[in-house]
């Protein structure tokens, strides 16, 4: 699939110049007419990011959130019990919704994985995983008033915390001072010629990069000792 995404129409008459034609697609446009040619109309819409507050339950204490199903602030709210924290916590969050953190894993897979960690490093303790849930938190909402909050419940929630959100750094160039350090972006064949690029004007606007962490193929991860 390319940068334009799915097709969203079929070829249509293009509404900007007579006799033009063109078609759409998730992130752009394909256009002809008999003046340019073809050319392409990129468009792609700022993501849109969720803040969440991740909330570890104690080990003793089982979530009732089963895996892959998502619930309503008020149903975890009947499960924290009827403190005026938690009765301030819905006037704020409404019916956000909660999930379990690990999603996508099954305790027996998340339990497999500990162990697997605990043979590797003796000495290990992990937690139970399955008791780690996450709320999305509105715009409009403190999330480290959730925090606050939520942390009062102190029968039921271990700890709470605001979950890191991605970043949007600026290129700083030749003035970071690890610059030297980083032969990779000298020129090639050694690099890949990002100096270049900056005399250039190119500074990485309009790119995003999604780090996914999961669905990993363990059984065939190898491990580098340097």
């Amino acid at each position: 699939m390319s940068q334009l995404g799915y097709p969203t129409s079929d070829e249509i008459d293009d509404p900007e110049f007579f006799g033009g034609k063109m078609s759409t697609f998730e992130h752009g446009a394909l256009r002809w007419n008999g003046v340019d040619g073809v050319t392409l109309e990129l468009s792609f819409a700022e993501p849109d990011w969720v803040t969440r507050v991740e909330v570890k339950v104690f080990d003793f204490i089982q979530v009732p959130i089963s895996l892959g199903v998502e619930i309503g602030f008020s149903q975890l709210a009947v499960f924290l019990g009827p403190l005026p924290a938690v009765g301030q916590l819905a006037l704020l969050l409404g019916d956000s919704t909660v999930r379990r953190s690990f999603h996508s894993l099954s305790a027996e897979e998340l339990s497999s994985l500990a162990g697997q960690a605990q043979q590797a490093t003796p000495g290990y303790a992990p937690p139970d995983f399955n008791t780690y849930v996450e709320i999305d938190v509105a715009d409009r909402v403190d999330a480290q008033v959730v925090v606050s909050q939520i942390s009062q419940v102190t029968e039921i929630v271990e700890f709470a915390y605001v979950a890191g959100t991605p970043s949007n750094p600026d290129v700083v160039g030749t003035t970071n001072p690890l610059f030297v350090t980083q032969l990779y972006l000298a020129a090639g064949p050694t690099g890949i010629g990002a100096a270049t690029a900056w005399s250039k004007g190119a500074d990485g606007s309009g790119i995003y990069l999604v780090d996914v962490e999961q669905g990993w193929f363990v059984g065939r991860t190898k491990i580098f000792h340097y």
